[in-house]
């Protein structure tokens, strides 16, 4: 039926609302007006046969009905309120209200209304009609094929063909199946690796380069900051273990301050890296989401004909979610790790200096 119903007219779509309330599970039904939208025929058939049906769907529940429709729904309720400028004038039983004086005069009211209102809408149908057709026609024979099954399907299909010529495509050379998928297109999905421009679109999302300058070199130092407290700790150890009998050069107190203070050191350090990766990620998706949302609101009605509403709110929630939260991290990760490794080689090499020769001939 589409998103939202965009094949169906009126009549269908409060068709469709109170089949799903009859299959629904609960017990008491409140059903607005139903009998509204469709003729005197099928309104006796919805109320026959749906509402005061005997089926096992209908049985045992109770069931609230608002309508205009009086004369027809009061020999089958057992308790009904008249409403009248927002106020209950009776209530009770039908045969209640009827002695209660005025309720004549209420139906007369809400039929002669009712009668206006089908008059006008009947009107308005032939002047539609004549305005297309140029020729007249007969108004209880238009209404009788509001809810024939044959003008619905031409309804959907008169819909379909014009979606089709839309698209490009002839009507008359497409059946119905191919047309209905025209309705909601499939999501559409890129495999494979991100391409370069994403990521280099991503970055410059983030921030300046002098953003970057910041994040680089904050990861610098958080990674020479450790290794400084690696370095500060291996230097109080040689210390401790002279082999030659002397007294260490410094106190025990001296090395604990060291070490604490280069362990402070690095954790600000790697706090104030965490606060600029943070401001990155929080400007990136403030700007992707902009982006997104003045897409969306400037699209055309057609877009929110074709797409479903979940997949419109799933790009603004699941999918950003990777905007909002570990796109930037996995870059910083990556760049953390290679300036680790990076620095891991040059240690061993200042050591081990025959360790490049090795890793040269490995790499």
């Amino acid at each position: 039926i589409g998103e939202r119903g965009v094949t169906l007219s009126g009549g269908q779509k409060q068709r469709v609302a109170l089949a799903r309330a009859v299959y629904s599970s609960r017990r008491i039904l409140v059903v607005d007006d139903c009998l509204s939208a469709v003729d005197a025929h099928t309104a006796k058939h919805i109320l026959t046969e749906c509402l005061l049906g005997q089926t096992p769907l209908m049985l045992g529940r109770t069931r609230v009905l608002v309508t205009h429709h009086v004369s027809a729904c009061m020999p089958h309720a057992d308790y009904m309120a008249v409403l009248h400028d927002g106020r209950v004038t009776a209530c009770g039983t039908p045969d209640a209200v009827q002695s209660q004086g005025g309720m004549s005069c209420e139906i007369q009211e809400l039929e002669l209304e009712l009668t206006r209102k089908q008059q006008a809408e009947q009107a308005a149908a032939d002047a539609a009609s004549k305005a297309v057709e140029g020729e007249s026609v007969n108004s209880a024979a238009m209404l009788a094929n509001v809810n024939d099954m044959r003008c619905e399907d031409d309804y959907v299909t008169e819909l379909l063909a014009k979606l089709a010529e839309q698209r490009g495509a002839d009507p008359a050379t497409i059946d119905l199946a191919e047309l209905d998928d025209m309705l909601v297109e499939d999501e559409e999905r890129e495999h494979g690796y991100v391409r370069p421009g994403i990521w280099t679109d991503y970055m410059r999302m983030c921030g300046p380069p002098l953003f970057w300058v910041l994040l680089v070199a904050s990861l610098l130092v958080d990674n020479s900051a450790s290794i400084l407290q690696n370095y500060q700790l291996r230097l109080w150890m040689n210390s401790s273990s002279s082999d030659n009998g002397s007294p260490p050069s410094h106190s025990v107190v001296f090395w604990l301050t060291t070490y604490t203070l280069a362990g402070m050191l690095t954790r600000v350090i790697g706090q104030a890296s965490s606060i600029v990766q943070t401001v990155g990620t929080l400007r990136a998706a403030r700007l992707y989401h902009e982006r997104l949302f003045a897409r969306v609101i400037s699209a055309t009605p057609r877009f929110f004909d074709k797409t479903p509403i979940g997949r419109v709110i799933s790009r603004f929630s699941r999918d950003m979610s990777p905007i909002d939260g570990y796109v930037l991290s996995g870059i910083t990760d990556l760049a953390g790790d290679v300036i680790q490794i990076i620095s891991m080689v040059v240690i061993v090499s200042s050591v081990v200096p025959p360790f490049v020769i090795i890793a040269l001939l490995l790499g």
